[in-house]
């Protein structure tokens, strides 16, 4: 087995090398299933661990209570809080 290693700030090239079979890599849920069609089921999936908590990425919503929001951005944030909520729930583990 090569030593080989690469660092990339972007997970779209990391997660194509593994998918292509050529590499090993870390990338986030989203991330998965946004490329879930692309994945063989020759590759292993799994969460990481620390501590016997699974490792999360958090992604925030900061806005102003105080302000108006218009209906556009109502519909926004609907939208948003029904894709996440549904991504969440999407279960990709699997291991050959």
């Amino acid at each position: 087995m090569p030593n080989a290693y690469i660092t990339s700030s972007d997970t779209l090239i990391s997660l194509s090398l593994c998918i292509r079979g050529v590499a090993a890599c870390f990338a986030t849920h989203m991330r998965l299933v946004s490329q879930r069609d692309k994945v063989p089921q020759n590759i292993n999936i799994f969460p990481l661990y620390s501590n016997g908590t699974p490792m999360m990425q958090r992604l925030t919503l900061i806005r102003r209570k105080d302000r108006y929001m218009t209906h556009y951005a109502k519909l926004f944030l609907d939208l948003l809080f029904r894709y996440f909520s549904d991504v969440e729930h999407i279960r990709l583990e699997h291991a050959v």
